[in-house]
């Protein structure tokens, strides 16, 4: 497991590119077409949101997600105009932490959703 993780941590995302790059960019794609640019489309009346009885709405991003996915596009855009700011700005530590933040948004979503299902 040494020889194939190549910082030494007990992770999979470490051992190939399978488990860490492809993953994250889709995920990466995922936050800045369905919790970016989809909520602008719908305050523009662009697209219409879903119902609360179709499919579609227990897996769309909600708008509680936006302002994670905001920072996570300005952060993406930091790292493509200038790497030295970054470096200093947008580390990857630092956007994997936004990430983070808009996943959690997005799974706890999912509660808020239940509690307004349940008493419709």
């Amino acid at each position: 497991f040494r020889e194939l993780n190549d910082q030494e941590e007990t992770n999979l995302h470490n051992v190939s590119s399978w488990f860490d790059q492809k993953p994250r960019l889709v995920v990466e794609i995922w936050i800045f077409v369905a919790g970016f640019v989809w909520p602008i489309m719908r305050r523009l009346n662009i697209v219409e949101g879903y119902p609360a009885t179709s499919w579609k709405y227990w897996i769309s991003v909600p708008g509680m997600c936006w302002t994670a996915a905001l920072l996570f596009v300005l952060v993406r855009i930091a790292d493509w105009i200038d790497h030295d700011i970054a470096q200093r700005f947008a580390h990857s530590e630092f956007r994997e932490l936004v990430i983070a933040v808009f996943l959690a948004l997005y799974l706890s979503s999912f509660w808020f959703r239940l509690k307004a299902w349940s008493r419709a």
